[in-house]
C-alpha cells in the first residue's frame, strides 16, 4: 500500500526536483508516464488483478477494503500505462499521410499491437471499468474504449461523436479508399493516382462532414502536403532566400499551433531537416558544417554527428563499390580480348574478385 500510494503521488505531482523540459509540448509533459509508475504497473501485472475483496469479520473487512483499494490502484496504473502507449502511438499515426487514407485499418493495427497487457488482465480492469470511464468486459473492448478516450482528447471530438458512430464512419472511409483508389487504379492502371486520391478526399468529406474531417485528418493532410509547400517556396522567385527560410519556420510554427503538437514528437525530425536542406540548397550548395548545423537543430548534436558519420561511411562504401565494379568489368574485358574462353574466365574470376575485395576493402 505504501508503495502504491507513493506511486500515485509521484504520478500526480511528479518528483519534487523535476524541472520542465524547455520546448516540450504540454501534451507530452502531461501524458508522460514516470518510470517508477510503469514499474509498479509491471509488478502488478505479473499476477491477476482480483475482481472482489474477500470479506471475513471486522478485521477481514478492513483488510478487504485495503486489498480492494490496492487492486483498484493497480488497475488504474495499468490503464494509465496502456493509455500512455496508445496516446503516443495515436499521435504519431495521426501525423502520417496513410492515416487519412485508411484510418480504420491503421487503428485496428494499433489496437492489436498495444492492447496485450490490458487483454491479459481484462477481468480485473473490467471490475473498475465504470470508475475508469471504460466500456466493455473483454480486453479488446476495454482497449477500444480507452483508445476512443485518447482520440476524443486528441481530436477534440464533440459529444455527438460516440464510439459506435466513430468506428462506423472510419469503416466507411476505409471502404471509400478501397473503392475509389485501390480498385480504380487496379482496373484502370492508366488513371492518375493524384486524381483518384482527390476523388477519395471529396468522398471522405461527404462521409464525415468538413469539421470532423479536419479534426481527424488535418494534421495528416498537412504533413502529406508539406513537401509540396516547400517546393512552392523554392519556386517563388519574388521571395529572397532568407525570407524563404523565415517562411519555412513560420509554417512549422503555424502547424504546431493549429494542431497543438510539437512536430518533432510526431514526425521524424530527420524528415524536417531534409526539407530545410532542400530549401537551402535551392540557393546554393551546402558544406558539411552547414548541413550539420541544420540537422543539429532538429535531432541534437550527438544524433547529428552519428547520422553524418554514417552517411560519410555509406558514401565511401558506394564509391569503393563503384570502383570495384568498374575494375572488375575491365578485367573481364581484358580476358575476353586475350582470347580466353568463358570457361577460362570463370576459372580466373575467384582470384580477380579476391584481389579486388582486398584492394577496395569490401570484406
Amino acid at each position: 500500500m505504501a508503495l502504491l500510494s507513493l506511486a500515485v503521488g509521484w504520478y500526480v505531482t511528479g518528483p519534487a526536483s523535476a524541472e520542465p523540459v524547455a520546448g516540450t509540448a504540454l501534451a507530452e509533459e502531461t501524458d508522460a508516464l514516470p518510470g517508477f509508475v510503469a514499474g509498479v504497473a509491471s509488478e502488478g501485472s505479473r499476477g491477476p488483478l482480483l475482481a472482489k475483496p474477500v470479506a471475513g469479520g471486522a478485521a477481514g473487512a478492513v483488510g478487504g477494503e485495503e486489498s480492494a483499494t490496492a487492486r483498484e490502484l493497480q488497475a488504474r496504473l495499468l490503464v494509465a500505462r496502456v493509455g500512455h502507449g496508445l496516446g503516443r502511438a495515436l499521435r504519431r499515426a495521426a501525423s502520417q499521410g496513410d492515416f487519412g487514407l485508411a484510418p480504420g485499418r491503421i487503428l485496428e493495427s494499433l489496437l492489436e499491437r498495444r492492447c496485450g497487457l490490458l487483454v491479459r488482465h481484462a477481468d480485473g480492469v473490467a471490475f473498475y471499468g465504470e470508475r475508469l470511464g471504460l466500456e466493455g468486459k473483454t480486453g479488446a473492448e476495454l482497449c477500444r474504449s480507452l483508445l476512443f478516450q485518447r482520440m476524443k482528447e486528441q481530436f477534440s471530438l464533440g459529444e455527438d461523436v460516440t464510439p459506435e458512430r466513430l468506428w462506423a464512419l472510419l469503416g466507411r472511409v476505409d471502404a471509400e479508399y478501397e473503392r475509389l483508389v485501390v480498385r480504380q487504379l487496379e482496373s484502370h492502371p492508366g488513371d492518375s493516382a493524384l486524381g483518384a486520391r482527390e476523388r477519395f478526399r471529396e468522398a471522405r468529406r461527404e462521409v464525415l462532414g468538413p469539421e470532423l474531417e479536419r479534426r481527424l485528418f488535418g494534421l495528416s493532410d498537412d504533413m502529406l502536403r508539406l513537401p509540396e509547400r516547400v517546393d512552392a517556396l523554392i519556386a517563388d522567385a519574388s521571395t529572397r532566400g532568407e525570407r524563404k527560410l523565415e517562411a519555412w519556420q513560420e509554417l512549422l510554427q503555424e502547424l504546431e499551433r493549429e494542431h497543438g503538437v510539437r512536430l518533432a514528437t510526431v514526425v521524424e525530425p530527420l524528415d524536417l531537416a531534409r526539407l530545410e536542406w532542400k530549401l537551402r540548397e535551392a540557393e546554393g550548395p551546402l558544406d558539411a558544417a552547414q548541413r550539420q548545423a541544420v540537422l543539429e537543430r532538429y535531432v541534437g548534436s550527438e544524433s547529428a554527428r552519428r547520422y553524418l558519420e554514417h552517411q560519410q561511411q555509406q558514401q565511401a562504401m558506394e564509391a569503393r563499390l563503384e570502383a570495384f565494379n568498374r575494375e572488375r568489368q575491365q578485367g573481364l574485358a581484358e580476358m575476353a580480348a586475350a582470347g580466353l574462353t568463358p570457361e577460362q574466365q570463370r576459372e580466373r574470376m575467384p582470384e580477380l574478385d579476391r584481389r579486388l575485395f582486398e584492394k577496395y576493402d569490401l570484406r
